[in-house]
């Protein structure tokens, strides 16, 4: 017995081995081989789950991965999101053309600057600055300024009235505009509706002034411009001011785009002109021509005029022969290349007398 005593307490003495750890935490006894196949069991067990921790990391690896996918995929929506923001709303999208526009009741708008010519549908900046000044009326509330260039961002911004809503009152904004004219929006509105007034800032491509003397009636001289492959008094190939009215401007270049246009109108009083704009003019060949249509002066001939044409590309002047022009008569000015600018004049006069109907010269001109 003490011997068998003596022997159990020196078997605590003997560190235990990895394998007998093994075999420890694999819960089986140190019983001969089965123990050593056991802990060798134990080993591959635990290389399998070694493997499988592993194959967790690779897991997570993958994962975080994915999650990396997933915040560029963020970062693509947050630029999708950029590239898709809605377009600035134009506060008054049926306004399709320049001028002052308003109703019965509607408030009334008193414009100081910018100095504005041809009924205030153009107006010349110096600097890339809009200035712009003037009182408002029976509005209800700040005015809104919409600003949008050529195929450029539109802006939309508030125009403080200095006095309280209702009563009206002066407002002043400055903006930078850039080189490029900019189509410019003025808006008040109240219970009756809105006051608009459109009105294009910046240079034109193009600027044609037929001027007048103090005698020629508008109701008898009307400036043309052709577009390539348009032809006289037929829309909309023809953008015409003066006798007869004005056809608005002709939708040319891409579809409800106003920029790309011709704007033909009255311009002054006490130097009355007839004028036309094209701000951003296709490439080609212009065409135009004076009609003077009948009236009160029958039998007295137009003199001494002149189509002076400017623009940010070339220019150029034509004058009328020394004959005049009389009514039912149509004088072949000058072409102008675009987007050169080069203006070629004539004193080319056509008798239209034998084709003349009730939308003017009727040849193919």
């Amino acid at each position: 017995m003490l011997l068998r005593a003596l022997l159990l307490a020196l078997s605590f003495l003997v560190p235990v081995s990895a394998c007998d750890r093994g075999s420890i935490d694999s819960g089986r006894g140190p019983e001969g081989g089965e123990g050593e196949e056991g802990e060798g069991e134990g080993q591959e067990d635990g290389g399998e789950g070694q493997e499988r921790e592993g194959d967790g990391r690779e897991g997570e690896g993958q994962d975080g991965e994915g999650e990396g996918e997933g915040r560029e995929g963020e970062g693509e929506g947050a630029e999708g999101e950029g590239d898709g923001e809605l377009p600035v709303q134009d506060p008054a999208p049926e306004v399709m053309q320049l001028g002052e526009h308003t109703c019965p009741g509607c408030p009334g708008v008193s414009l100081t600057s910018p100095y504005t010519e041809c009924s205030g549908i153009w107006a010349e900046i110096e600097g890339g600055e809009l200035g712009l000044t003037g009182t408002a009326y029976r509005n209800e509330g700040d005015g809104i300024l919409y600003i949008r260039s050529w195929q450029g961002p539109a802006r939309r911004l508030v125009l403080p009235v200095t006095n309280s809503p209702g009563s009206g009152g002066t407002f002043s904004q400055s903006v930078p505009l850039g080189p490029e004219a900019a189509l410019v929006k003025v808006v008040f509105a109240n219970a009756s509706g809105k006051y608009v007034r459109s009105l294009v800032a910046g240079a034109p491509g193009l600027r044609l002034m037929l001027q007048l003397g103090d005698r020629d009636p508008y109701s008898q001289i009307r400036l043309h411009v052709i577009r390539p492959g348009g032809r006289l008094n037929e829309l909309p190939g023809d953008c015409f001011g003066g006798a007869q009215g004005n056809p608005g401007n002709p939708d040319w270049g891409v579809p409800g785009e106003l920029l790309d246009d011709c704007v033909a109108h009255e311009c002054g009083s006490a130097d009355p002109a007839v004028a036309a704009f094209l701000w951003h003019p296709q490439p080609g060949i212009y065409r135009v021509l004076v009609e003077y249509w009948p009236g009160e002066r029958e039998d007295q001939p137009v003199k001494y005029r002149s189509v002076e044409v400017t623009g940010t590309s070339g220019g150029g002047s034509s004058r009328l022969p020394e004959s005049g022009l009389l009514p039912r008569q149509v004088w072949k000015a000058a072409t102008i290349d675009w987007p050169s600018g080069a203006v070629t004049p004539s004193q080319e006069v056509i008798d239209c007398s034998a084709a003349w109907g009730d939308h003017g010269c009727m040849l193919d001109l």
